[in-house]
């Protein structure tokens, strides 16, 4: 019938209900559960209920990836850059030497006492072998001690020169560079930051109220970019934050490798399951019926008098997950609960019930 005809159609029917096929049209569109007894039970999908235990929430914070050791490096005392053998991105190994000092004072010791042992060393190699006169052993005793004496002081320069030096703490990237060749530098001034390669670790501000119940060993999972990476918790801070209400928390890796991909700073977020003393059922997003002021309700499938039919029964969330929610309410173990399609059905609806299992696959008819 054309839309436009069906309001004086309506209203013929009222007028004349004894028209033929009125009763019969008028059952047509109207919900289901003022149709005729005959009509077609409509299939809907649903579970059973099955209570949950206490379970646990997630909570989310944000923080960083941080390597395990970083450092500035300094100078411990004044002098010229005389040499810098190292780039930002340059990789580097312990004890290795990043730059140098030239210091005027050690430098013009350590020229002139090497030139004096190499002048003792001649004039010993020049002295003739088997002269046996006294005079001849002095002097040899005498420049042998002279080298001896050269060579400690040698040695004590070269370590007063490395001091004015700077080498790798550990196995190393370099960060950052702040001196050149030439530079004139006071003792404290900043050279390199450099940050320890390797597996990193996780830094992460997490609010107080969830961190008064984290403890050290408690497992996390963070996502750093695309890779999930399964950690503990080393740290706890008792320091509050008193800008942002937080605390620092420190994980460690537990199944990270070398392979895994980062870079300092990164950003990653951290989820935790903290306990809790919820129980009830775990349903569906898609099974919930919002209602006036805020409150939800499902379908729950119900014997009648013609069969099987739906009723509206009144739940409380709990916990909201992103794809399911846990509830309580009057609703109870084994209740048959429409899990997906409630837009397509209405209270007192005649239905046939398809079991479906927590993986969506159906199970059969009740």
């Amino acid at each position: 019938m054309p839309p436009s005809l069906r309001p004086l159609w309506l209203l013929a029917c009222g007028l004349v209900s004894v028209l033929p096929g009125c009763g019969d049209l008028l059952s047509v569109g109207l919900p289901p559960s003022t149709a005729t007894g005959d009509a077609v039970p409509l299939r809907v999908e649903v579970l059973r209920l099955t209570p949950s235990g206490p379970v646990s929430e997630t909570a989310v914070a944000f923080g960083v990836a941080e390597p395990p050791r970083r450092s500035t490096l300094r100078f411990t005392m004044s002098g010229r850059v005389s040499e810098v053998t190292k780039q930002p991105g340059d990789r580097v190994v312990a004890g290795e030497r990043l730059a140098g000092l030239f210091q005027a004072g050690p430098e013009a010791e350590l020229g002139g006492l090497t030139a004096r042992r190499e002048a003792a060393r001649e004039e010993l190699a020049g002295m003739t072998r088997g002269v046996d006169s006294f005079g001849e052993t002095e002097r040899r005793s005498r420049l042998e001690q002279e080298i001896r004496t050269i060579d400690v002081r040698l040695q004590e320069l070269g370590r007063e020169i490395d001091l004015g030096g700077i080498e790798a703490p550990y196995d190393a990237t370099v960060a950052s560079r702040s001196i050149d060749v030439g530079d004139m530098v006071n003792a404290g001034a900043v050279a390199f930051e450099v940050f320890e390669d390797g597996i990193p670790v996780f830094e992460a501000h997490v609010p107080d109220r969830v961190a008064a119940v984290l403890s050290v060993g408690t497992s996390a999972i963070v996502a750093l970019g695309s890779q999930q990476v399964a950690a503990r918790i080393a740290s706890v801070s008792p320091l509050l934050d008193r800008s942002s209400l937080t605390r620092l928390v420190r994980l460690t890796p537990t199944n990270a490798t070398e392979s895994l991909a980062w870079t300092p700073g990164e950003s990653v977020e951290v989820r935790f399951r903290l306990p809790t003393d919820y129980a009830g059922y775990w349903l569906p997003m898609s099974a919930l019926q919002g209602e006036t002021g805020g409150l939800w309700s499902v379908y729950t499938v119900v014997r009648g008098d013609t069969g099987d039919e739906l009723s509206r029964r009144a739940v409380n969330v709990l916990l909201l997950e992103e794809e399911r929610v846990l509830v309580d309410g009057s609703i109870g173990e084994g209740d048959l609960v429409v899990s997906d399609g409630v837009h397509r059905v209405v209270l007192g609806q005649r239905v046939t019930p398809v079991l479906f299992d927590d993986n969506g696959q159906p199970t059969g008819t009740e």
